[in-house]
């Protein structure tokens, strides 16, 4: 087959000069190529019908995506090549990960992690996933790492799935998701610095003997948990990037994804006054936390309401200190009143897997919120009903205001559609 796609090298596609054979095979061939002079990656698919106007479409939305570190789309269609094919023309990189002879370097792999985690938050937040993050697919395009942004998905979108070492483990199940990505990412970043693949059937904690460098150890763990609950967000890995650490700890994350006992019957009640939008009230004695660790000490019995401003009587008032909250009892007993997004069945229904969205507040000193922004998610339906509900919690005054980082669930159970975790913004 490649003797096939060397010989159209120097003819032209649509006045698209093809310089010379970059790669092929059965299913594409990449060729460096000439348009209004100068150079781009053409990629040619063999496919002509249904399938090429599926092919068409998509990357007519990725056109639209735009992002420093995604590759530019620059022409596609269709034509003769042999037979029918489909087309598209993007920006060229110079150089391919998957091309370097050598192991990246701790160094160089967080410099390859950071343009990375930042176009794949773009995407997320945008509502689609990569859904082929590899070592060909992360490419240098002058001094400016990019990852391919010809062929993005929409979250829960399902496709004919292969056998690619890089696939998470509920691909099947889960289509393209924001989770999978991570796990994509986390296979791509052990091949960089080792030149080897994992053996994903067991996590990274269970390879002692495995060669990747151990100031990894920690971010390669977490992208490749085969539970996506428990795997690392894109900004989990931002966080560990900046501050040498997750933005949530794993106990924090299976406490906030999986309400179980008595505290998800504590959910039910308080996320049913929150569909409302009426704000939760302090209670005089709130049920325990949603799975809480055993070596927590217990609350004390009965506790008292909360009050605006707690400080011993004879001193003056001081701010209270916030802390982490993991579900809505969590978050009452920390002295806030949330409100939860009003879900629409409609819209529910749409769900596959879960939407996930954070959202940054902050909040004067009454406890009043002033701003909400979006930091990331994927759905822009989805990301107005996190704002919109953002805007209305009330927190415990402090001094001089506070700023929280709320990450909001959607999923499609009808009991528990929207879970939350509120954390305080560093």
């Amino acid at each position: 087959m490649i003797a096939t796609w060397e010989k159209h090298e120097g003819q032209a596609v649509d006045g698209i000069r093809l310089l010379r054979l970059l790669g092929g095979a059965d299913a594409s061939a990449a060729y460096l190529a000439e348009l209004d002079g100068r150079r781009c990656a053409l990629k040619v698919v063999p496919t002509d019908g249904v399938a090429a106007a599926v092919l068409l479409a998509r990357w007519r939305q990725a056109s639209e995506l735009s992002h420093p570190h995604l590759t530019r789309l620059l022409r596609w269609g269709t034509t003769i090549l042999e037979g029918p094919v489909a087309y598209v023309a993007m920006e060229y990189a110079e150089e391919v990960l998957a091309d370097l002879d050598r192991p990246l370097t701790p160094k160089e792999a967080r410099e390859m992690l950071t343009p990375a985690v930042a176009a794949l938050a773009y995407l997320h937040g945008q509502g689609m996933a990569h859904a082929r993050i590899k070592p060909s697919n992360l490419l240098s395009a002058g001094d400016v790492l990019k990852i391919s942004g010809d062929a993005p998905r929409r979250i829960g979108e399902i496709s004919p799935v292969g056998s690619s070492p890089y696939d998470p483990p509920e691909l099947k199940t889960s289509g393209a998701t924001a989770a999978g990505d991570v796990w994509s990412l986390g296979v791509a970043l052990v091949e960089a610095v080792t030149k080897e693949l994992p053996q994903t059937k067991t996590t990274p904690s269970r390879w002692p003997q495995f060669p990747f460098p151990d100031e990894l150890r920690q971010v390669i763990d977490g992208c490749l948990q085969r539970d996506p609950e428990l795997r690392w967000s894109v900004e989990d890995i931002a966080h560990w990037l900046r501050h040498g650490g997750p933005a949530h700890k794993p106990a924090e994350r299976r406490r906030y994804w999986v309400p179980v006992s008595a505290g998800a019957a504590a959910l039910v009640v308080i996320g049913a006054i929150a569909f409302e939008h009426r704000a939760v009230p302090p209670a005089p004695s709130i049920p325990p936390p949603i799975a809480p660790n055993a070596t927590e000490p217990s609350p004390p019995p009965a506790p008292a309401p909360v009050e605006a401003n707690p400080a011993p009587p004879a001193e003056a008032p001081r701010p209270r200190q916030p802390a982490a909250a993991s579900g809505l009892a969590d978050i009452v007993s920390a002295g806030i009143q949330p409100v939860l997004p009003k879900v629409p069945d409609k819209a529910r229904l749409t769900i596959h897997g879960r939407v996930r969205i954070s959202v940054h507040v902050e909040a004067d000193s009454s406890g009043a919120v002033t701003s909400a922004t979006l930091q990331s998610g994927t759905s822009k339906y989805f990301a107005d009903l996190a704002l919109k509900a953002a805007r209305q919690w009330k927190f415990a005054p402090g001094a001089a205001g506070l700023a929280w980082n709320l990450r909001f669930v959607f999923s499609r159970d009808a009991d528990h559609p929207v879970s939350v975790q509120a954390n305080p913004a560093p």
